[in-house]
């Protein structure tokens, strides 16, 4: 093995490029010629490249890639699973997974009619229905009342019977056995 004599120190702002047996130095250093040797039709060294990518591939991936990534995690409360969030062809939403748990559908501005349409059934939260007051008093608007105690009714107060669940609040004035607008504003 070659040696760089004994006693030799490169100066201050000098490198390997300054000693004048470069072999003998890339011998003792056990570089070995490969690590001098060109990369493709860049002028750095192997070393100078990732996976074969040199430093400018990884500056700016958005720019590459066409848009920023999404941070995923990272935030208080937030864990490390892995989430998907995709296109449903079929359905013409977006869907959420997270690990191997499906989610169901995003809902967004452009498709929250058609959603709360669809979930809307009859005496669901949020749903309106007109019911006849049995509750043995007078209800004025904003009244909160058992569904236990309503019915349910047409415009003309035809009983259409029950059972009625949750909590329900009135949007009319309505004396007892009288129909009015409410809505289902609870579970029970």
């Amino acid at each position: 093995m070659a040696r760089i004599r004994p006693g030799f120190r490169l100066r201050r702002g000098q490198n390997l490029a300054d000693l004048t047996d470069k072999a003998a130095a890339r011998q003792s250093l056990e570089l070995g010629s490969a690590a001098l040797k060109p990369a493709g039709g860049w002028t750095g060294l192997n070393a100078d490249t990732l996976d074969g990518q040199h430093l400018g591939y990884f500056v700016n991936i958005p720019a590459r890639l066409g848009f920023t990534p999404l941070q995923q995690g990272g935030g208080q409360y937030m864990q490390t699973n892995k989430v998907i969030v995709g296109w449903d062809g079929p359905a013409g939403r977006l869907r959420a997974q997270v690990d191997a748990t499906l989610l169901g559908f995003l809902v967004t501005n452009e498709n929250l009619n058609s959603v709360l349409a669809e979930r809307a059934t009859q005496g669901e939260l949020g749903t309106y229905a007109f019911l006849q007051n049995r509750s043995g008093t007078t209800l004025g608007p904003g009244q909160l009342v058992n569904g236990a105690q309503l019915v349910w009714s047409s415009s003309s107060g035809n009983d259409g019977g029950g059972p009625i669940y949750g909590t329900w609040r009135t949007l009319g004035n309505v004396l007892n056995t009288n129909s009015t607008l409410f809505v289902r504003v609870g579970i029970s």
